[in-house]
């Protein structure tokens, strides 16, 4: 017994079995993907999880909530959303949150009015494109569907300009489109490098 002791072969038994368990840690990550603190865990989703959401509710649905606000309170009354509110019965509240909003409506700039919910509309577009394709290999086909709404918003501007579809053209809403655009693919691009970082590699 002392000799088997003296022998280091207990010493060595153990440092199998620790071999052994590294080796079942290591499949197990394999097969699950690495534990949590590698994902940015902060008590709740993982980053890798949480990053679409954040980025849904900043760049896609909050500029397209603030622009319809702008509209709702303070846009004309004869444009189609007034239609769609009557015929969804919500004319009525909307109609009563104008009147309270109505003194202000003077101190709002023109461009605040009627090209800045345009470009909001525009960034949630955009964003929304590259949300829904950043997942796309080929970046040819990203990058159509990037630039297809910046294309068409300012497309539609100088068709209005030669009056090729009714409406008013507008320089200020050419540059709010563009002031948009830019700072949307500034967006998508943190957004996918960030995913790219924090998402584990499949092997």
């Amino acid at each position: 017994m002392e000799r088997f002791l003296s022998s280091g072969a207990l010493p060595q038994s153990h440092g199998l079995l620790e071999g052994r368990s590294d080796a079942v840690r290591s499949s197990a990550e394999a097969k699950t993907g690495p534990p949590a603190r590698f994902l940015g865990r902060r008590g709740g989703l993982p980053v890798a999880r949480r990053l679409p959401l954040i980025f849904f509710s900043f760049h896609i649905l909050q500029p397209f909530l603030f622009g319809t606000a702008i509209y709702l309170l303070w846009r004309s009354k004869t444009i189609l959303l007034f239609s769609w509110l009557r015929f969804v019965g919500l004319y009525a509240p909307v109609a009563a949150l104008r009147a309270q909003c109505a003194g202000v409506k003077h101190l709002i700039p023109g461009v605040i009015l009627y090209s800045v919910p345009d470009g909001l509309w525009l960034y949630s577009f955009t964003a929304l494109m590259g949300f829904i394709w950043f997942n796309e290999p080929r970046r040819s086909i990203r990058a159509f569907w990037i630039v297809l709404p910046v294309l068409l918003a300012v497309g539609s501007e100088f068709a209005q300009r030669f009056r090729l579809i009714p409406g008013t053209f507008d320089w200020w809403d050419v540059v709010s489109y563009i002031a948009a655009w830019v700072p949307a693919v500034v967006s998508i691009h943190v957004f996918l490098s960030r995913t790219a970082e924090r998402t584990p590699l499949r092997q």
